[in-house]
């Protein structure tokens, strides 16, 4: 064995020892550089891969993450980490849980945002400000287009705005309506028809 692999195996060694994982493992991975075929180095990378990763998920950043459940953080750091050490079974599963989490907690997010929204088309109706009202459902229904409650709440908008131009604008119709049917009767030339 030359002496250059001789010295990577002895600082390998020595930071094994004093378990510093991050050095180990650039140290592997240059020796590696050098030495692709030499498979004591590859083991050396793996068990530099396994420590530091495990070193990393025990460490203050990662508990206070999971505390605080910042899920969205967690998984940045897990994915980083497991560039570091691909074949990780067990970030995988980690992985896997936080994303289960992340996800509920989206949906619940989103349950309670609903919620608000619909207690807001509720209170702009009872006020009588239908347009808000509906501006309000089609904000819920441009992102659930098949949310049956906003679904609901748009038809009932929809049919108290009718019934108010229909009190507003109705008797002005209908008196505008009888005056061109009067005069369509009187002279039927003097009225377009549509």
């Amino acid at each position: 064995m030359d002496q250059n692999k001789k010295s990577y195996l002895r600082l390998l060694k020595k930071q094994k020892k004093e378990k510093n994982w991050d050095a180990m493992l650039v140290s592997a991975q240059e020796a590696i550089g050098e030495y692709p075929d030499v498979q004591v180095f590859w083991r050396k990378l793996h068990y530099a891969q396994v420590h530091y990763v495990e070193e990393k998920l025990q460490s203050d950043l990662v508990h206070n993450l999971e505390r605080e459940e910042d899920f969205i953080a967690l998984l940045q750091v897990y994915q980083r980490l497991l560039l570091v050490f691909p074949t990780s079974k067990k970030l995988m599963n980690r992985i896997s849980k936080v994303q289960k989490k992340k996800d509920k907690q989206t949906m619940s997010e989103q349950e309670d945002a609903l919620k608000v929204a619909e207690s807001r088309i509720t209170k702009y109706m009872a006020s009588g400000e239908l347009e808000k009202a509906l501006t309000a459902c089609y904000e819920i229904l441009s992102y659930l287009p098949t949310h049956k409650p906003s679904l609901r709440l748009r038809a009932k908008i929809l049919k108290k705005r009718e019934k108010q131009i229909n009190k507003e604008l109705g008797p002005v119709f209908n008196k505008s309506y009888e005056l061109v049917r009067q005069q369509y009767k009187a002279d039927k030339k003097s009225v377009l028809r549509i």
